[in-house]
């Protein structure tokens, strides 16, 4: 019998050993004494990533404050770098040229990739050459560097010779559709091509390509008074990536080609912005988004790349052996289910919220036709009221249907659902029609109810789910590395 209790102990022991969460441990030094101790706790947690939720979870209620808020914090970043590993991953393209002439390939390239391409002939361009390619299915940005160096192409840096906007450059978030982030409504919405031999180094393999602007870029610059140097980045996305804006680029680490590690000049404009939550942190780094508009590290507007600028320590490196950094930027989302809310015609008050929407099912109505009827409140905060929601219009006397997921560029209507009615086995509902009961507005918040009118399902009315689905922006971050960059 002895030996049956020491049995159980020992298994006891073994079972409560294996259900202790490996970070437990690394999560409450996030309270440590000591500071140091505590940002290399945060170091190693965030590297861990996705593992380490479940402790960092836990620890979020904690009474411990610094515990709590740390825990928090942590919690937000994973989260983000996973929807990010989500959201970026890049479409594949396969390009297979066979002896095309130059002229000709650059057009079927365009027409695949959906960029648009203005070749820039030189002397030394044979616009009839011959250009044989096949790239198999690769990264989007992956494939058109491949065209590039196949014909021996590089993209022009120098302003055009006429810069006149475009009808689509005047629009600061408007339609990305032409894969070319337009910057301000100066940027030309068309890629211009030289001849020139080898390459700048590039990000290719997500859909966010990061691009090394030529040394030979006017607003390169080395300050002997400061010790800084400033050179600049491209930032472009793959056709079907949709960018509301890029927020900036956080310098991590920096080492020039001797191995010395430059520290990042943070230039903050004389009159900072109002900037809250994700964005405060850029008005400390590189870059600052102030209506819309990018400020540089001087105060000007409209700048066609990103800046960095670096402390030298009064050595000017030619450059760059690595160049750590972190893209921020704000993309529409896919569509998906925003909110969903399960058993609606169960007859009780529901709520679901996410992202500054929140959904309540406030009565169900069985009805004794082949109808039922919902009545849901719709309240929107902050910015949803403008990404996610239009408001109610009268056409003609007659109220349009009220919610219209955001549509940004060219999509033709009716591209994104509205109200999603599923039964049990996830099949849709036939939703006959949406009436607008009330709807008010203080600017800030937007409350609208609603009454939905559904065809009954042959299995009844049990285990229906109502979804709001459509696109939502979401802060994407894209780490990066650049190596070999040149500075002058």
């Amino acid at each position: 019998m002895n030996r049956g209790l020491v049995l159980s102990f020992v298994f006891a022991s073994v079972v409560s050993a294996q259900s202790v969460d490996p970070f437990e441990a690394k999560t409450r030094a996030l309270a440590h004494p000591r500071y140091a101790e505590r940002e290399k706790a945060g170091r190693e947690l965030e590297e861990v990533g996705e593992p380490a939720l479940k402790a960092l979870r836990s620890a979020s209620h904690s009474s411990d404050p610094e515990l709590r808020r740390r825990a928090e914090t942590l919690i937000s970043r994973i989260e983000r770098a996973l929807l990010s590993q989500k959201l970026l991953v890049a479409p594949l393209l396969h390009l297979k040229l066979d002896k095309v002439p130059l002229q000709m390939a650059i057009s079927t390239v365009a027409t695949r990739s959906g960029l648009r391409f203005h070749l820039e002939p030189n002397k030394d361009t044979n616009p009839q050459r011959p250009i044989t390619l096949d790239t198999g299915e690769v990264p989007f940005w992956q494939a058109i560097q491949a065209f590039y160096d196949a014909a021996g192409l590089i993209e022009n840096d120098a302003p055009p010779v006429a810069s006149t906007p475009s009808p689509e450059g005047k629009r600061i978030r408007g339609d990305f559709n032409s894969a070319r982030i337009l910057r301000n409504g100066q940027a030309e919405n068309r890629i211009r091509l030289t001849s020139a031999k080898g390459t700048l180094p590039s990000v290719v393999s997500e859909s966010m390509r990061i691009r090394t602007v030529s040394p030979a870029y006017a607003l390169n610059k080395y300050d002997p008074a400061t010790g800084e140097i400033t050179f600049h980045l491209d930032v472009d996305a793959a056709k079907g990536v949709e960018v509301r804006e890029i927020l900036g680029i956080e310098v991590r680490k920096t080492l020039a080609a001797d191995r010395r590690q430059l520290a990042c000049a943070f230039p903050v404009p004389a009159m900072q912005p109002n900037l809250f939550g994700d964005q405060m942190w850029m008005v400390q780094q590189q870059i600052v988004i102030l209506n819309g508009e990018l400020l540089a590290d001087d105060g000007r507007v409209g700048e066609p790349f990103i800046p960095v600028t670096l402390k030298t320590g009064g050595v000017r490196p030619s450059s760059l052996a690595e160049f750590h950094g972190v893209l921020v930027a704000r993309i529409m989302a896919p569509p998906e289910p925003i909110v969903t809310i399960n058993d609606v015609f169960e007859g009780k008050t529901q709520s679901k919220s996410r992202d500054g929407l929140s959904l309540t099912v406030k009565s169900s109505d069985p009805g004794t036709s082949n109808l039922a009827l919902l009545r849901v409140q719709l309240i929107s905060t902050g910015e949803t009221i403008n990404e996610l929601l239009n408001f109610p219009v009268q056409v003609r006397g007659k109220l349009q249907p009220f919610i219209r997921i955001n549509r940004v560029g060219t999509r033709a209507a009716g591209a994104a659902n509205e109200f999603l009615v599923r039964d049990a086995d996830g099949k849709a509902v036939k939703l006959v029609g949406t009436r607008v009961m009330a709807s008010t507005s203080d600017g800030i918040t937007m409350t609208q109810d609603v009454e939905l009118k559904i065809e009954k399902p042959q299995g009844g009315l049990k285990n229906l789910s109502l979804s709001l689905n459509g696109r939502h922006p979401a802060i994407v971050e894209m780490p990066f590395v650049l190596r070999d960059v040149p500075l002058k």
